[in-house]
């Protein structure tokens, strides 16, 4: 079991997103997986190094994502602690297309891969977001009347938006 290594001792008081990225490697790799370094940083509760530590091989496929979406909540865990954040929530940026679908993942907005490319599925779920709320069907994610209708929405299911 992961929480009976010492260096995952305190995974319960751990960031939502730092708990979900270390569940995911372990999902992957099986409880027993042995990175040291990422180990001595998630010990630590470095989530800036466990970040930089947490890629696996074969890159590869689904895999691709996965290292991908396990840094950004190791990278999103450290922004939490870094401000005050509560960590028990799940935190979602909405800076970039990776964030942007993950975050249309949680309002139903499926089906949607998280694979960081703007490419015509995302826009299609981004105007279907739009029409649904009364916005401008343009497909672009960084448009600012999307991106605080989407962040008032994840704010009401219980996410913290950064």
């Amino acid at each position: 079991m992961l929480t009976a290594r010492p260096e995952f001792g305190d995974f319960g008081s751990w960031p939502a997103n730092a708990q979900l990225a270390a569940l995911s490697m372990c999902w992957a790799l099986g409880p027993a997986f042995h990175f040291p370094e990422f180990q001595k940083h998630v010990a630590e509760g470095n989530w800036v190094g466990a970040a930089d530590e947490c890629h696996f091989a074969p890159d590869m496929g689904t895999i691709v994502i996965r290292n991908k979406l396990d840094r950004a909540h190791f990278l999103l865990a450290d922004t939490v602690e870094t401000r005050g954040l509560p960590v028990e929530r799940i935190a979602l940026s909405l800076s970039d297309v990776f964030g942007v679908q993950g975050a249309l993942l949680a309002p139903g907005f499926t089906p949607l891969s998280q694979d960081g490319v703007d490419g015509p599925r995302t826009q299609g779920k981004v105007r279907e977001f739009q029409s649904a709320n009364g916005l401008a069907e343009t497909g672009a994610f960084d448009d600012p009347d999307t991106v605080s209708a989407l962040a008032a929405q994840l704010a009401d299911l219980g996410f913290t938006v950064v």
